[in-house]
């Protein structure tokens, strides 16, 4: 099992966890959980203390390999001047209710698209609150704080993106070196189009067998989103 689906898993586990005790409090809050950088240029997430007392946070950085495969793990990632992503500040002192803004600045220039991870997290232990009693008895209404570790995944862009997808047969290959998003596909005979059902990410060098079997003479349909602006739909045709 890949550390993305081990991530989402140890998530799932600990809100059941806290669905059956009551009211969970987690003591940091972190936005957005997605973001997008490139060389000369930094992404900013925002940590906000959920808690009255002080706080020590740390940002630990990883890299994912393999992203959208079966074989996606992550590694610790070097620092110092080879690092590819840098946080800053990596450590710092948080006040109860306050909130500070960290930096994720590219130090490298990459050949392809990389996918990172920056993991945020208390690092005083928080035992004090973590350890807190939950009472359910007596119908009463029960509490439990959280120390939970955050990932923020990042999408690192090479300097000269370039999107090239390519329709070779019955799959397509990435033969750019951006991630491509797929947001959906088609089947068309003119403007009469065949919708299909089709979500992924397909990075660079990687190649994914379409959902159904192309029909000879209509042309397929893509529906993409690239990581710099992930709100925005593009769309490009492959005529047969």
């Amino acid at each position: 099992m890949n550390s993305h689906y081990i991530f989402r898993w140890r998530m799932l586990a600990l809100l059941l966890l806290v669905t059956n005790a009551g009211i969970a409090h987690a003591n940091l809050g972190v936005y957005p959980m997605r973001v997008s950088t490139e060389p000369g240029r930094h992404a900013e997430v925002r940590v906000t203390s959920q808690s009255p007392k002080p706080q020590y946070v740390q940002v630990v950085i990883k890299q994912v390999l393999d992203a959208g495969t079966p074989e996606e793990r992550e590694i610790g990632v070097v620092g110092g001047a080879r690092a590819a992503l840098m946080p800053s500040p990596a450590k710092f002192a948080l006040p109860g209710g306050g909130s500070r803004l960290v930096r994720l600045i590219p130090l490298q220039d990459l050949a392809e698209e990389g996918v990172f991870r920056a993991y945020v997290e208390s690092v005083d232990g928080g035992s004090a609150e973590s350890a807190d009693a939950v009472d359910l008895g007596q119908g009463a209404s029960a509490g439990l704080n959280v120390n939970l570790i955050w990932g923020v995944l990042v999408h690192l862009l090479p300097k000269n993106g370039l999107m090239d997808v390519r329709l070779e047969g019955n799959a397509l290959r990435n033969t750019g070196n951006v991630r491509v998003g797929i947001a959906g596909i088609a089947e068309c005979d003119g403007k009469d189009c065949l919708e299909y059902p089709w979500k992924g990410a397909l990075y660079p060098g990687r190649q994914a067998v379409l959902p159904f079997e192309r029909t000879p003479g209509r042309s397929v349909q893509l529906r993409y989103r690239l990581s710099q602006d992930p709100y925005q739909e593009h769309t490009r045709t492959f005529v047969p």
